[in-house]
């Protein structure tokens, strides 16, 4: 199994010291990526830690590909119906050519209402718009310039689109989200898939969807599964919600039986209680559970 760490680019703790201090100590400890959440506009309403401060993903993605030099960057998972597909092309492969080839991308189809009517996007087809968008950022990946797309949503003809890319150094594509749509579009169009905090059994049967649409589709190759989730080394009811959480037996006896069901890739979200015992955490988790379960 391979672990990544979400970066605590929200909430009240965050902070250009507390993103900077995460991402230097996650990769010295040896975790293989580090991730960033996409919101841009969350609503007063919202109860979260979102609403309190969010540092806009694509910038901070920029950032930790200079603050870093070997660990992979992610973004988990991008909302892509919120930003232009050219856009999106250029930016992320503008970090990946930035980083030496470092970059993740994760995408969905976003579910939060109110930032679609405050961004100005339908939220009716987001669905569809979000797979268009990703054929285009493929499109433009992977083809040689001039380029030309005549979609429904996204239409341009005879641009010159850069960074270049080249076949076999793009960016791996993520699927993300719970619902049977999007372990769909994981077969279809990624090479991952990777929804959040699922329970054992919810994981399970969506995984033996997954399983059933290859063999259905003629994917010979399955895509990595991956999942993020709440990691907390402390007993279950305590401040952080349930997840992967308790003394380190009982969170490698969780993790142990996420592998068992198929799990390839784990990326943990820390509780947000200070600075130092987010770094005491990774420090924990990198001695005594990633050896366990290998390189």
């Amino acid at each position: 199994m391979k672990f990544g760490v979400m970066v605590p680019h929200w909430g009240e703790s965050s902070s250009p010291e507390a993103i900077l201090r995460v991402a230097q100590e996650a990769e010295a400890l040896g975790f293989d990526s580090l991730w960033l959440g996409d919101h841009v506009s969350v609503p007063l309403a919202d109860n979260t830690a979102a609403r309190d401060r969010f540092y806009e993903m694509v910038t901070t993605l920029g950032y930790l590909v200079g603050v870093t030099s070997r660990i992979k960057l992610g973004t988990g998972v991008m909302i892509i119906p919120y930003r232009h597909p050219v856009f999106v092309a250029s930016s992320i492969a503008t970090a990946h050519e930035l980083s030496g080839g470092r970059i993740i991308f994760g995408g969905a189809s976003g579910w939060m209402k109110a930032e679609f009517r405050a961004l100005g996007v339908p939220y009716e087809a987001r669905g569809a718009r979000t797979d268009e968008y990703i054929k285009v950022i493929k499109h433009l990946w992977t083809n040689p310039r001039p380029q030309s797309f005549d979609g429904s949503f996204v239409q341009f003809g005879n641009i010159k689109f850069s960074p270049e890319l080249y076949p076999g150094e793009i960016p791996p594509m993520w699927i993300g989200g719970n619902s049977r749509a999007a372990a769909s579009r994981a077969v279809d169009m990624g090479d991952a898939w990777f929804p959040l905090h699922l329970s054992a059994g919810s994981f399970e049967r969506r995984l033996a969807y997954l399983f059933e649409l290859c063999e259905k589709r003629g994917r010979e190759d399955p895509p990595l599964i991956a999942m993020g989730s709440s990691i907390n080394f402390s007993p279950p009811g305590g401040i952080a919600p349930a997840g992967f959480q308790g003394a380190v037996p009982e969170v490698l006896e969780l993790i142990g039986s996420y592998r068992d069901l198929g799990l390839d890739y784990l990326i943990l979200d820390f509780p947000r209680q200070s600075l130092e015992k987010f770094i005491g955490s990774l420090a924990q988790f990198a001695e005594q559970v990633i050896p366990v379960f290998g390189p």
